[in-house]
């Protein structure tokens, strides 16, 4: 999620929801080298959307990754 507030502002935020509707929000200064590490290795991650996100001066959302459903027993 980006917003408008940059650069004198945190103005992208990593949010990480789960199935079930909880999760939590990283700041984007927050997210070191091991986030970005953990990143890398999800299949099927969107990494125009993380680009396009990073230079994102808007309040907007993007999709970069979402579990793929399990396969039915």
């Amino acid at each position: 999620m980006t917003t408008d507030e940059g650069p004198w502002n945190e103005d992208v935020f990593w949010l990480f929801i789960g199935r079930n509707g909880s999760g939590c929000a990283l700041p984007g200064g927050a997210a070191g080298d091991d986030v970005f590490e953990r990143l890398k290795r999800l299949p099927g991650i969107d990494y125009e959307a993380v680009i396009t996100a990073m230079g994102s001066a808007e309040n907007a959302s993007f999709e970069v990754w979402e579990r793929p459903e399990p396969a039915p027993l």
